[in-house]
């Protein structure tokens, strides 16, 4: 018997299709499960964090359907030689990563659904000290459904 999967990479990489075509984010790297890396420039880096299979969500359907939350993790990087500077570049960086992810709550039908969830903010000091890295996380949640159909 088949049992139904998800394509998580898929997903990951539609996301990353969906912000590569946004006229909003023209100049990001986008990039899907790679390491930070300390340049100059907008990076916006996608993580695939977690997934979950609510139990009261699943239907009766043979093995044929599996419905899961999965929450992605999408960071948003900024360089800049000044904090206030790089804090600023941040938060525009991630606005707009927000306003691209709510224009397409399901990714040309990848998934069922998504929401935005919060996030963590956090700061790199180049070791050299000419310069940091401002970074800001969306927290993506999106109900995927795999089938074997």
């Amino acid at each position: 018997m088949t049992r139904a999967r998800i394509d998580y990479w898929g997903i990951e990489q539609k996301i990353a299709q969906v912000l590569k075509a946004a006229p909003e984010l023209v100049g990001v790297d986008i990039t899907v499960e790679k390491e930070l890396s300390f340049q100059r420039g907008p990076i916006v880096i996608i993580y695939l964090d977690q997934r979950e299979v609510p139990i009261d969500q699943q239907t009766l359907s043979a093995n044929t359907r599996a419905r899961q939350v999965l929450t992605f993790s999408i960071w948003c990087w900024h360089f800049a030689l000044e904090v206030a500077d790089g804090m600023r570049k941040r938060d525009d960086l991630l606005g707009k990563l927000e306003l691209v992810l709510m224009n397409d709550d399901t990714f040309g039908d990848t998934v069922e659904a998504s929401w935005l969830a919060g996030g963590q903010f956090m700061r790199l000091e180049n070791a050299e000290g000419d310069g940091l890295m401002a970074g800001a996380e969306c927290r993506l949640v999106v109900v995927a459904v795999g089938t074997t159909e």
